[in-house]
């Protein structure tokens, strides 16, 4: 819906054409989508060793506050992965060449301040 034009490349790749509107609307509701995200993360009931989620404008650099002893003893780490593809998927839509686009998010203990660890993504898929 909104497309101009699609091709069919010889290696069997799609390339879509359309508008600046309809491209900008479409940013819109993926920034939608990861603050959603980003919301039920942290307010929901499936990550409570999760309290708080920053990020900056662009969704590159994000922030975990957590309790570590419990984020140690949990399943929680795979908030990182929803949050990392979101992101990189939305970078890819705002321009990011693909071998450009990273997302890192710190996981920092909430008492002390200190990072327990970094992942960045794509890189943590190779790993």
């Amino acid at each position: 819906d909104g497309d101009k034009d699609v091709i069919l490349k010889d290696d069997g790749s799609l390339t879509y054409k359309m508008s600046k509107a309809k491209h900008k609307e479409m940013l819109a509701e993926m920034k939608e989508g990861l603050l959603e995200t980003i919301g039920e993360i942290k307010n929901g009931e499936d990550y409570v060793t999760i309290k708080d989620v920053k990020h900056n404008k662009s969704f590159t650099e994000f922030t975990l506050m957590v309790d570590q002893e419990m984020f140690e003893n949990s399943f929680d780490g795979f908030a990182t992965m929803g949050i990392g593809m979101s992101a990189m998927f939305y970078q890819l839509f705002t321009g990011a060449s693909v071998d450009d686009y990273k997302v890192s998010i710190d996981i920092i203990n909430e008492e002390s301040g200190a990072v327990i660890e970094t992942i960045v993504y794509p890189d943590a898929f190779e790993e």
